[in-house]
């Protein structure tokens, strides 16, 4: 009779723990939809734009125009295509088969809270949706919730530093390139006056209008030529060209003059205006491009601050 009423009670304790592991355990959610996307749309290439959203409100749109990603808030400036697809291919392949949790009260916790989260996602694809990214687990995965949800569900491949505000993450920042090897002649124009700079195939490079007893250090020359052939930007700003730009009496002027063929010539000239609004950057715009765009003070200053006497050798001790 103990015996029996053993076995009874031992089978209701393995149904118990068996409840428990089930209401407890993370589930994978093994309906016959948990490894469809959960953002159909995406999946199928209908997305049309996404607002990238961060914790402190900073925020940036990205754009379809026609087959190309743009920036929408800099006139359309071209996104980089590639780390664009990246991102959206890693949408389209979020399912529901991990699902964390459907308490709401973890969502705080988890960082996919409408309130506290790391990124969201506002997406444009027929029907508006919304997505918030929150905490990581481990190096490749994040949570994640649709806002029409309570369900947080475990992303792989994704975290939310793949999703930055920033336009620079979003775009090749080289704005302007030049051949090096093929420049010819550099005038820079600024504050301390103009400084022009030659090259010869056999002597190399000279200043103009040099005296006696001083000397070009080409050395010294050797930054300008880096800035002027590989101009990298902070981020576009766009198309208009604004007073407070300050380009019409820009800072500085930079004209450079490429050889092309035997007889042939190209002119680049690019202008340096006034600081931008945070007072780090300033607006730049060359005549190869369309847009203007902002660059670091430290590129921008070895174009306004430089003079004739950064590119004279200094004399000998004792001369």
């Amino acid at each position: 009779m103990n015996t029996r009423r053993n076995q009874i009670l031992a089978g209701m304790l393995v149904v118990q723990a068996v409840i428990v592991v089930i209401a407890l355990f993370p589930r994978s959610n093994a309906s016959a939809t948990s490894a469809d996307p959960l953002l159909a749309a995406v999946a199928t290439g209908g997305l049309q734009s996404f607002t990238i959203t961060d914790g402190e409100g900073e925020s940036l749109t990205l754009a379809k125009d026609g087959d190309t990603w743009v920036l929408p808030e800099s006139d359309g400036y071209p996104a980089d295509e590639t780390k664009v697809e990246e991102l959206v291919e890693k949408l389209g392949k979020i399912t529901g088969a991990r699902v964390v949790t459907k308490t709401p009260g973890s969502h705080r916790r988890l960082k996919v809270h409408a309130e506290e989260f790391e990124r969201r996602l506002d997406m444009k694809m027929g029907d508006d949706v919304t997505m918030f990214v929150g905490s990581s687990v481990g190096a490749r995965s994040a949570h994640v919730r649709p806002d029409d949800g309570d369900e947080v569900y475990l992303a792989s491949d994704l975290s939310s530093w793949q999703m930055s505000t920033g336009e620079n993450s979003w775009i090749d920042t080289v704005y302007l390139t030049i051949e090096k090897d093929a420049v010819t002649k550099i005038l820079l124009r600024n504050d301390s006056g103009a400084l022009e700079f030659v090259k010869d195939e056999e002597s190399g490079w000279s200043l103009a209008g040099l005296g006696d007893d001083e000397e070009f250090d080409e050395a010294k020359l050797t930054t300008l030529l880096n800035r002027v052939s590989s101009l990298r930007m902070s981020k576009p700003l766009g198309r208009e060209e604004k007073p407070e730009y300050g380009l019409a009496q820009p800072a500085a002027t930079v004209t450079v003059t490429t050889k092309v063929g035997e007889d042939g010539e190209n002119t680049y000239t690019l202008k340096v205006g006034a600081r931008a609004s945070d007072e780090d950057d300033f607006v730049v715009r060359s005549s190869e491009s369309m847009y203007h765009v902002e660059v670091s003070k430290w590129t921008a200053e070895d174009f306004t601050t430089k003079k004739r006497e950064d590119y004279i050798k200094a004399p000998a001790d004792g001369s």
